[in-house]
């Protein structure tokens, strides 16, 4: 079992170092998708060692929980993952701030919404077109237009937000197609 620990810890340091290493680079900008795989794939072997680690160190590892030292860890523990679920759900309580906006979005009027995300009107109108719809009433919000027109919020926000770009492409340019 000696020479498990050993090449076990020795695996376990050298990938924390992988580790460290790569969220470094990612936290200093570099943020390719080699470092972000290198990261990810890195984390996922450190954290197999380290369920390895305890496993083979079980015994000397329960020593940690004994006494005064054991309810030191464990508060530390409990009060650690309590700060990283209220850190991650956000000190105000509102969660993650995406579905906030989200949620704004669905309450703007649908004139408004074309207006401050550049909907495209032929687009647009392409698609009210399709679903058979005549004299679309844009005072109405997101939620309330779904809900008249009998349409889901997935396909109304398609149908309003302009296209993307595939990633990695500047500009908007699609693949194959020129720009000018």
């Amino acid at each position: 079992m000696k020479p498990l620990r050993f090449v076990g810890t020795g695996l376990l340091i050298a990938v924390f170092g992988f580790v460290a290493f790569s969220g470094a680079g990612m936290f200093f900008g570099l943020k390719s998708g080699v470092m972000k795989n290198f990261h990810e794939y890195f984390g996922m072997a450190m954290l197999a060692l380290a369920l390895v680690h305890i496993f083979i160190n079980f015994k000397p590892f329960k020593l940690y929980f004994k006494g005064w030292q054991g309810l030191v860890i464990c508060a530390i523990i409990v009060l650690s993952c309590g700060y990283a679920g209220y850190s991650l759900k956000g000190a105000s309580g509102a969660g993650n701030p995406a579905r906030a906006v989200y949620m704004q979005a669905l309450n703007l009027e649908i004139s408004k919404f074309k207006g401050a995300f550049g909907t495209d009107n032929a687009k647009f109108s392409a698609f009210l077109e399709g679903k058979g719809i005549a004299n679309f009433d844009e005072s109405l919000n997101l939620r309330e237009a779904c809900a008249k027109y009998n349409l889901k919020e997935g396909e109304i926000l398609n149908a309003l937000l302009p296209a993307r770009a595939p990633k990695g492409e500047a500009g908007g340019a699609q693949k194959g197609k020129n720009s000018h």
